[in-house]
């Protein structure tokens, strides 16, 4: 791997019909909400193990057990995502993965890296781009998402408060957490934006993936 000393995170909740992708059940139902969910997770797991860039894991809401989170090449066992919203479970994430070897012989991380599960149009060169990013010097780097968060974001060490006090789910995530990272003097770079899969009008977004996702 081109960076063995770097974790990604994929974030992800455990496939729960009712649970997954609410906000397109009216559209599609609970049933294809939940395989667009499971296919979108498989999708980016296979990427990243494909990839071959950096050992990557599941941070699972849920049962680290569900058969979606089985260990694939390049990955380790996953782990229990622990907070009370999304900035939090991201925060503890991320420190536990710092502060954790990849194995007893190897160096602590350098570099974590926390995507979403739901952007099946995450590819090789945003992840490659993030951790060239990181090794040059800059230390946070986001991928934006077109609703004003992000589906990526990658640190050489942890910045809590870009993680405290943001309302998620909203147009300004990415705008206050930039705020906050400025006001502190971090460095940090956006690379070009992305989709992610949240609401019925992003499915019809699903038809530019270049490789179709099979749900």
């Amino acid at each position: 791997m081109k960076y063995p000393n770097a974790q990604i995170l994929i974030f992800a909740k455990q496939p729960i019909p009712g649970e997954v992708k609410t906000r397109l059940i009216p559209a599609i139902g609970v049933t294809s909400a939940t395989d667009l969910h499971c296919a979108m997770t498989r999708r980016v797991a296979a990427m990243l193990s494909a990839a071959a860039l950096a050992p990557f894991r599941f941070a699972v809401s849920g049962d680290v057990n569900d058969p979606l989170f089985a260990e694939r090449d390049g990955s380790l066992p996953p782990t229990t995502q622990i907070g009370e919203d999304l900035g939090e479970r991201m925060l503890n994430a991320a420190t536990r993965a710092f502060e954790a070897k990849q194995k007893p012989s190897e160096a602590t991380v350098e570099y974590v890296v926390i995507v979403g599960a739901d952007c099946p149009s995450l590819a090789p060169n945003h992840v490659q781009e993030t951790l060239e990013s990181l090794a040059s010097g800059i230390e946070v780097v986001f991928v934006p998402a077109d609703d004003g968060g992000y589906v990526l974001v990658g640190m050489s060490r942890v910045f809590a408060a870009m993680f405290q006090d943001i309302v998620w789910g909203t147009s300004e995530v990415l705008q206050v957490s930039l705020n906050k990272l400025s006001k502190m003097g971090v460095s940090t770079r956006c690379l070009s934006p992305l989709w992610d899969v949240d609401t019925e009008e992003d499915l019809l977004k699903l038809a530019w993936l270049e490789q179709p996702l099979e749900w």
